[in-house]
């Protein structure tokens, strides 16, 4: 579930429905550009906090408000699409959305070390993983070209809205995992 929804979200086709919701309220290529170094030094910080962090009930509630905090932002970005929710969305995607990000990969390399995976799965394990995660990025993209089919906005707001919960769902199902 946790790669199936990765696709889904921000493996598939979040970012680029952000860009075309931007696109499409300001009818312009308004460009983001000027911010990408920020962007980059944020995912970072938001790295090495993740890797200062050992106790696991921290780490759970850490990605619990990352998340929480995500959704927020991205309601706010549909609602009120402007030069400057456009900018805090994208600075805080950047930083909350490494904690999922790191999280999802930590367990991934937990499960696929674990006892469960042995020598004469490994390879059958790491192909399903990888069959999921193109899954919920094929139904993302699939989703965002009948929004462009019908090429109006509220759609697009609804479709970005649907993609950010799948980020919540990821993040419900890493839970569930580490608890296991």
């Amino acid at each position: 579930m946790m790669k199936f929804f990765k696709g889904m979200a921000y493996e598939g086709a979040l970012d680029t429905s952000v860009t075309l919701l931007i696109i499409m309220s300001f009818n312009s290529d308004f460009s983001l550009g000027v911010i990408t170094s920020i962007i980059s030094l944020l995912a970072m910080l938001s790295s090495y906090m993740y890797k200062r962090i050992k106790n696991q009930e921290k780490m759970k509630v850490l990605i619990i408000i990352s998340c929480i905090i995500i959704l927020i932002s991205s309601i706010i970005l549909v609602f009120f699409t402007n030069q400057y929710t456009i900018v805090a969305y994208n600075l805080i995607f950047a930083f909350f959305l490494q904690f999922i990000m790191v999280a999802e990969e930590v367990q991934t390399l937990k499960f696929t070390n674990s006892d469960v995976i042995n020598d004469s799965n490994r390879v059958e394990t790491y192909v399903l993983l990888e069959m999921f995660l193109n899954a919920g990025r094929v139904i993302s993209y699939i989703l965002l070209f009948i929004v462009g089919i019908y090429n109006k906005l509220y759609l697009l707001e609804i479709l970005i809205i649907f993609l950010v919960l799948s980020i919540g769902v990821e993040t419900v199902s890493l839970i569930k995992f580490n608890n296991e």
